[in-house]
């Protein structure tokens, strides 16, 4: 969330927020300042939204979707300026910080770089943040579970898998889902299986089901997605 500009057309977050139950703002990495964190803060205020600060490669040309960084300590730098930014907003809105989530390229990069991944997690817990969000059975899970970290493993609601359980690259075709059947068939899926279509063997567990402000049709996906969870017994909080 706080991903886009409140006077473009593609905002969505006023929207969504009575939605959900978390939310990753983005702080100053692939957008986000003062001003739109905090209007995303007030917004979850008002909806009892949990707020997390959503850190990314410094790099709002490509959105954060693409590896930047030209040294580990500058990019380490980098993502500390955002927690400082995301704490500084969090602690004049009075809110408790909720969790941390890496942003596109850096959520991915984290699990193969796993040198990189222990700067981070060093730069996270510096900022005493006890919560992250992390792709199911990733090797960054793993690492920030050895190191006794809380960590809520994510499914995707609205991004497809390859077979071996990673999400299909953003740019190949039908790696987003972006109709809210396609979104509703993946999540039943899951619920029935344990599982995600496409994917050869294991189970994807999740505490927490990710969607992005940015796909097509999120909030039609979002609402009826929540009916399906409800209807499964399954309790949003």
């Amino acid at each position: 969330m706080g991903e886009c500009h409140s006077s473009s057309p593609d905002y969505l977050d006023d929207r969504i927020m009575p939605l959900i139950s978390s939310c990753s703002i983005a702080c100053g990495g692939h957008f986000g300042d003062q001003n739109s964190i905090l209007a995303c803060l007030s917004l979850a205020i008002a909806n009892g939204v949990n707020c997390g600060a959503h850190i990314s490669f410094p790099d709002r040309k490509h959105f954060g979707r693409k590896v930047h960084y030209s040294s580990s300590q500058q990019l380490v730098d980098a993502i500390k300026k955002q927690l400082e930014l995301f704490r500084i907003c969090a602690n004049h809105s009075q809110v408790n910080a909720h969790h941390v989530k890496a942003h596109g390229a850096l959520y991915h990069y984290l699990s193969i770089n796993l040198d990189l991944a222990d700067k981070v997690l060093d730069a996270i817990s510096e900022f005493e943040f006890t919560l992250i969000y992390c792709m199911s059975g990733s090797p960054f899970s793993k690492k920030a579970k050895e190191r006794k970290m809380g960590v809520w493993e994510e499914i995707f609601g609205d991004r497809k898998y390859e077979a071996k359980g990673a999400l299909v690259k953003r740019g190949r075709p039908g790696a987003v889902l972006e109709n809210p059947d396609q979104v509703v068939n993946q999540v039943e899926y899951w619920l029935s299986n344990g599982n995600m279509p496409n994917v050869e063997s294991g189970k994807i567990k999740g505490r927490t089901l990710c969607f992005h402000s940015d796909t097509k049709q999120v909030v039609q996906s979002i609402k009826r997605v929540r009916k399906i969870l409800e209807e499964n017994n399954i309790h949003i909080a």
